[in-house]
């Protein structure tokens, strides 16, 4: 929200009231089919601005960031073989989720930006491949 430095999670029905196909909704889609590929970041940075365009549109909030998250968590779990209760997606997740941010875009004047976040140095620069020496394996000794 614009009048806070605190991220908020968002109700996916408001801004995706339609499900797909079970608990996953239309925007869960767009975001898991395009994970990996070249137009993920401008549909994300469109995706960004549209969300807070429509927000101010329905419910007056100005918003100043959006932030997406990708949420894995392996499914031969015993927690999500035997689940207590009925699947719940906002419910508390595994302790083995791996949680990644996918990217922060900041709005501004109702334009989506990516926030680039602060790169740090590596503890050790790693050896370059072609200067690693493998291992070879010796031939038997004929006798």
């Amino acid at each position: 929200m614009a009048s806070s430095d605190e991220w908020r999670v968002l109700d996916m029905a408001q801004v995706s009231p339609q499900p797909s196909s079970g608990y996953r909704q239309r925007m869960d889609r767009i975001l898991g089919d395009t994970h990996n590929k070249k137009i993920a970041e401008s549909l994300r940075m469109r995706l960004a601005g549209w969300i807070a365009q429509l927000l101010k549109k329905q419910a007056g909030m100005e918003i100043s960031g959006v932030r997406y998250y990708h949420r894995a968590w392996r499914t031969n779990t015993p927690e999500l073989a035997f689940p207590d209760g009925h699947w719940n997606g906002d419910g508390p997740l595994p302790a083995t989720t791996k949680v990644a941010l996918l990217g922060t875009y900041g709005i501004a004047e109702g334009k989506a930006a990516r926030e680039r976040a602060a790169q740090r140095a590596p503890a050790a620069v790693p050896q370059p491949k072609i200067f690693r020496r493998e291992s070879k394996q010796e031939p038997p000794a004929k006798l």
